[in-house]
């Protein structure tokens, strides 16, 4: 004979098993968001596309889209704290000021540089290169970027 409206097993009214399976359902979103990234230890070269981010007052970076990103400063741009992106993660960074120059650029308080606080070129045409490493990300999504400038005022 089958029992009707058995509580699950774990507690007697079986809520704890509930909230459990609610707790695994959170889990698995966070893993299915994250399941596109590769994790692969890589033993040859890669290639990862190169990504022209459009300059706005506010400029975002979406670590699923790709770790190579450019930028061309046409206005006085703030780089807001990266979004989607995984402990150890590369990032790599042109900053390229346009033909008149003396634009600004305000970073996100995620991004940390070696040295302190950054100043982008603002000769016209100059170009910033930088690369970091997304050091760690809270549950909460908020990264830590650590960003080494490689080469400055290149034109």
């Amino acid at each position: 004979m089958a029992a009707k409206n058995r509580p699950a097993p774990g507690s007697p009214d079986g809520s704890t098993d509930r909230a459990l399976r609610a707790h695994e359902d959170t889990i698995g979103e966070l893993i299915a968001d994250q399941r596109d990234i590769p994790r692969t230890p890589y033993t040859v070269a890669q290639v990862v596309p190169l990504v022209t981010l459009r300059a706005a007052p506010n400029v975002s970076i979406d670590g699923r889209k790709s770790n190579n990103l450019r930028l061309v400063l046409n206005q006085n741009v703030t780089i807001s704290n990266p979004e989607r992106v995984i402990a150890g993660q590369i990032i790599n960074l042109s900053l390229i000021q346009d033909s008149t120059g003396s634009r600004t650029v305000t970073w996100g308080s995620a991004w940390l540089f070696t040295g302190g606080v950054n100043t982008a070129t603002t000769t016209a045409n100059g170009i910033d290169l930088y690369s970091g490493r997304v050091e760690s990300v809270s549950p909460n999504g908020t990264a830590t970027v650590i960003l080494g400038s490689l080469a400055r005022a290149l034109a």
